[in-house]
């Protein structure tokens, strides 16, 4: 629960970021058109918000208000009214989850409108609530790529920034989540790398103007993060995070994400304290500390965040794009 809660503290701080720099801006920016999530970035943010009462709304046992709700709003919604909305949903989530004295309970909902008719749905009520927590880093990177492409700056939402910033103590959390999440993510990032087996080679080097820059890039970017927060845990602060090696064969990836993921499980099955620290070389001349569990989450969030560019880059080169949400791995059976 504490790690879940910790999770929706990061949505909103995110979320508000990504609203505050966009207040102001007209109305060429939130509705250019993009091959990628809702389309727009109004539509985008729109859609998280709907996810939000969605989900509340099943929590709660009540209809989906958004059922009855006009489809033109969503291309008609202001950036003020977004947020008094996102505000509202947020208290109410965090009222329902302070509520909960545990959600590691099965959990039954009407079949979504565009499933096919059948049976209500079952599944573990902490898998839906990860899922929605994991849903705006998914979407939120898709909003940073289309602020950059019609030239706004985009604000950093990395969870590791927000941790930066705030200088309270280190946050309470749990390990049984963050073994959940790392799975998911472990998951998630094979689901890609074989999908992005079934392209060129030209292909899965292909350069674009998002993320680490190419499904190579990004697959290696993920599989560095892992090795490299563990051996500064193990070994105290060492170099800067690595630069991405162009020429390592494709077939050496997912091995090399592999052994760095056994030793991340390791070291979280080992370390008692999530609040341990962990030194390390931010850049050239800075240190940083950050708790053990919160590098943990950062692990998270950040292969979320760059999954959704890898996702947008498979689209683009031609090849079938995954689901990879959390209730689908879930369905799948390989989820814990």
């Amino acid at each position: 629960m504490n790690t879940i809660r910790e999770l929706f503290s990061y949505v909103d701080w995110a979320r508000e970021r990504l609203l505050t720099a966009l207040a102001s801006s007209d109305n060429g920016a939130l509705d250019h058109p993009f091959e990628m999530g809702e389309g727009t970035l109004r539509k985008t943010l729109h859609h998280l918000w709907g996810a939000e009462q969605v989900w509340l709304s099943r929590w709660n046992g009540v209809p989906s208000p958004l059922d009855s709700v006009d489809a033109e709003e969503a291309d008609a919604i202001g950036i003020a009214e977004l947020s008094e909305r996102f505000q509202a949903s947020a208290a109410e989530r965090n009222a329902w989850l302070a509520a909960q004295e545990s959600l590691d309970r099965i959990f039954r909902y009407p079949r979504p409108f565009w499933m096919e008719a059948g049976h209500d749905l079952e599944i573990n009520l902490g898998v839906t609530v990860l899922h929605l927590a994991n849903h705006f880093p998914h979407h939120g990177a898709q909003a940073v790529n289309m602020m950059r492409r019609v030239g706004l700056e985009p604000p950093a939402i990395d969870y590791i920034v927000m941790r930066a910033k705030n200088k309270e103590a280190a946050p309470d959390l749990d390990a049984a989540t963050l073994r959940r999440y790392l799975a998911h993510g472990d998951w998630a990032w094979k689901t890609v790398y074989d999908a992005a087996s079934t392209l060129s080679e030209a292909d899965r080097g292909r350069t674009f103007d998002i993320g680490p820059g190419s499904l190579r890039r990004v697959l290696g970017h993920l599989a560095d993060a892992p090795g490299w927060w563990i051996d500064n845990l193990e070994n105290g602060p060492g170099a800067p995070f690595p630069a991405i090696d162009e020429n390592e064969p494709w077939d050496a990836l997912w091995p090399r994400y592999q052994h760095a993921a056994q030793r991340r499980n390791r070291a979280l099955d080992e370390i008692g304290d999530l609040r341990q620290g962990i030194r390390l070389v931010a850049r050239p001349g800075v240190e940083r500390e950050f708790p053990f569990g919160v590098v943990m989450t950062q692990l998270c969030v950040h292969g979320t965040y760059h999954r959704a560019q890898a996702l947008n880059m498979l689209r683009h080169a031609g090849a079938e794009v995954p689901s990879l949400d959390v209730n689908v791995w879930h369905r799948l059976g390989v989820g814990v």
